[in-house]
């Protein structure tokens, strides 16, 4: 069951932006048009293959921003681990949010170099640190 509760906050640009509580297993509503950012709480993105696997695409904490205009890999979800609080960032404030956006790129390319790591051990090392 998805229990989400909405408040109103005004960002350094003087936009209205809302701030949305979500409980734990909560799945968050993903669009084209705005990202996340988490304020308190772990999610993480996944998608899931075509016999259903799921497959994880990275774990969010504070201050990470997330969403479809990241990734476009599709499907993709947002899971709460935790109860969660987070706020829609719409394009035109993005640009507020340029380190987030950058942490989210470095922790891409971390993923990648760790997939492409032998052997395996070395490849669970990496993932664990």
């Amino acid at each position: 069951m998805t229990f989400c509760t909405t408040h109103t906050l005004t960002s350094t640009a003087n936009k209205q932006l809302t701030q949305n509580l979500f409980t734990h297993r909560s799945i968050i509503p993903v669009k084209h048009d705005f990202l996340w950012r988490i304020e308190r709480g772990i999610v993480p993105t996944l998608t899931w293959n075509e016999d259903g696997t799921y497959i994880s695409l990275g774990y969010w904490s504070p201050g990470d921003i997330l969403g479809y205009p990241l990734s476009k890999v599709n499907p993709y979800q947002i899971e709460c681990l935790t109860s969660v609080e987070a706020i829609i960032t719409p394009p035109q404030l993005w640009h507020e949010d340029i380190k987030a956006l950058l942490y989210h790129i470095e922790q891409g390319q971390e993923l990648i170099s760790i997939l492409h790591r032998k052997p395996i051990s070395l490849k669970l090392w990496q993932f664990l640190v």
